[in-house]
């Protein structure tokens, strides 16, 4: 039987039902080892799917005219020497941009002109080289650029690829998790780079292995929700910019096995994305994905090195909206950066389930920083234009005057009874803007200082050793003014600052009219003081009342009067 040179064999994956079958493609490292080794690449020598698309890519255009393409890349120009003759061959094509290395785009004349075995080797050489350049954020040419200055334009903003590092570390990642994808009337396999490059047409099935019928369906209506986002697509009646990203975010925070799909498609839709608006929307819906839920940690290294390829220290400028889109890009970049590290490994924050509210401010906040969930140290440094002295943050003073002005010493249940959730919003939000608005009673500014300190990324009892320390405190004054003293400067003088000001609610006089003693109120400020860092439920449950214990030693015998004065 004649040995078949067809690049469609492929080891086939099992399918659940005739239905399916088109859910269950073999992946990139599944490819038949007969056509690997066939055409040159040995056990030791890892395939290269760039070169098995291209060489579909050579057949399918002989005998097609100069304007026939099958690939929906832009090659660059190439230029070579083929076997024993001295001719070159060009092509004038548009340079693909950020890429490094020549690709063969297209070859006139009559297929016997040329040995194919030749052409392979002489392409295979170059490919594998211009991918490693094209891939690898520290290849040589990436460096030697970065030590003259800023890389970032605006081709390199609309060109990215994933990366971790190396080109074999995104094979290997691809090889593992990504579908093969078609296209074309004869289903044509795409290359890794189509695959992780911007479409303006749907998918059939997820990037990633989703084994789960219903999750494939809701991955493929997702991307479509992605390209509404983006603007790639149109939207539905009563469709709104926050509701589609709602949708979206919701599916990522509900179904885990969706998250990494989520984050492939919105960095195949920031790759090579010739739509500006499209572009900085996708940035803009990868930054509010970010708020909410986090990659696998496999996928983690690989997203962070997307988001910092694309980010540049040196073009943090102020209002940077309205830069030029590489600006915008690399400001975007930088909130990801921030977001991911703090929602993903090693971060403290836990996936959340948004509300239109939510996603509307972490939206406004990639341009404008709020004076929620940041440090102590990020929300100086917001208000420092305006208040360059203050060693307080003008939130916390502003709200623990507004509860006094409000006559919260003589309110029932104050810091116990909850505030109406839309005005506590409201003023949150204009709190944002530097307005100090003027709450209809004194349980809006007290809902809204618990609410302040219980956002914080790092909370006033910063660490683990700090969190032992205090509830091991129990009812030993010396223990706990010795563990404040130890903490840094700004937690201490903040934690001091509202020490002092829990003391005004523990006069008897006071007691009796609010029903709030130094129990009640340790009750309620201690889960906003301190974060177990267990996440065992009965190890948090049996620390509840050691935390209320320090915070109650803390009311009753700190030493505050330093603070008097203070802003």
């Amino acid at each position: 039987m004649e040995e078949r040179d067809d690049i469609s064999l492929v080891s086939t994956v099992s399918s659940v039902g005739e239905d399916d079958n088109y859910l269950s493609e073999p992946t990139y490292n599944n490819l038949d080892p007969l056509w690997a080794r066939r055409h040159g690449f040995g056990p030791d020598d890892p395939l290269d799917i760039d070169t098995f698309s291209e060489e579909f890519d050579l057949r399918m255009r002989f005998g097609r005219g100069p304007s026939s393409t099958c690939s929906t890349i832009p090659r660059p120009t190439f230029s070579t020497t083929i076997g024993s003759s001295n001719q070159a061959l060009t092509q004038p094509s548009l340079q693909r941009p950020g890429s490094a290395a020549p690709h063969l785009q297209m070859i006139h004349g009559p297929p016997q002109a040329l040995r194919s075995s030749d052409l392979i080797d002489v392409r295979r050489s170059d490919l594998v080289d211009g991918l490693r350049n094209h891939f690898d954020p520290m290849s040589q040419s990436q460096i030697s650029e970065s030590n003259t200055g800023s890389t970032l334009s605006v081709s390199a903003s609309i060109h990215s690829t994933l990366s971790a590092g190396t080109l074999t570390d995104l094979e290997n990642f691809a090889a593992s998790n990504l579908n093969i994808q078609k296209k074309g009337l004869f289903r044509k396999k795409m290359s890794l780079k189509d695959v992780l490059s911007w479409t303006a047409e749907s998918i059939s099935k997820p990037l990633t292995f989703v084994n789960e019928k219903n999750l494939k369906k809701e991955a493929v209506a997702v991307f479509k929700l992605v390209q509404i986002y983006m603007s790639d697509r149109k939207a539905k009646v009563g469709m709104t910019i926050n509701s589609v990203a709602q949708d979206i975010v919701d599916a990522g925070y509900a179904n885990s096995l969706l998250r990494d799909e989520i984050y492939i498609q919105l960095c195949k839709q920031c790759s090579e994305n010739p739509r500006r608006e499209s572009l900085r929307r996708g940035w803009e819906l990868l930054a509010i994905c970010l708020a909410f839920f986090p990659p696998s940690d496999t996928f983690f290294p690989y997203l962070l090195s997307f988001i910092q390829k694309h980010r540049d220290p040196n073009l943090d400028f102020p209002d940077g909206g309205r830069w030029p889109i590489h600006v915008q890009i690399s400001h975007y970049a930088g909130i990801c950066n921030k977001r991911l590290e703090r929602i993903g490994i090693g971060g403290r924050l836990s996936p959340k389930k948004p509300t239109l509210e939510d996603i509307d401010q972490s939206r406004l906040q990639i341009f404008r920083p709020s004076m929620f969930g940041g440090t102590l140290q990020e929300i100086l440094d917001i208000q420092k234009d305006r208040f360059p002295s203050r060693r307080l943050p003008w939130i916390l003073t502003t709200l623990t005057d507004q509860i006094i002005s409000l006559n919260g010493l003589a309110t029932e249940g104050i810091f116990r009874i909850p505030a109406d959730f839309d005005e506590v919003t409201s003023v949150k939000c204009r709190f944002d803007q530097w307005e100090s608005s003027s709450p209809t009673d004194a349980h809006v500014p007290a809902g809204l200082l618990k609410q302040w300190l219980r956002e914080l990324y790092i909370p006033l009892i910063p660490d683990a050793a700090s969190y032992n320390d205090a509830i091991a405190v129990g009812e030993d004054v010396e223990l706990a003014v010795s563990l404040v003293m130890k903490l840094p400067e700004l937690h201490r003088v903040i934690l001091t600052y509202l020490i002092r000001f829990l003391q005004m609610f523990t006069a008897q006089d006071v007691v009796s009219v609010t029903k709030m003693d130094a129990s009640n109120l340790s009750m309620v400020f201690a889960p906003n003081f301190m974060r177990c860092p267990s996440k065992d439920p009965l190890t948090i449950m049996e620390n509840t009342r050691k935390e209320m214990a320090f915070v109650k030693t803390l009311i009753g015998g700190l030493d505050t009067a330093g603070m008097e004065g203070v802003l």
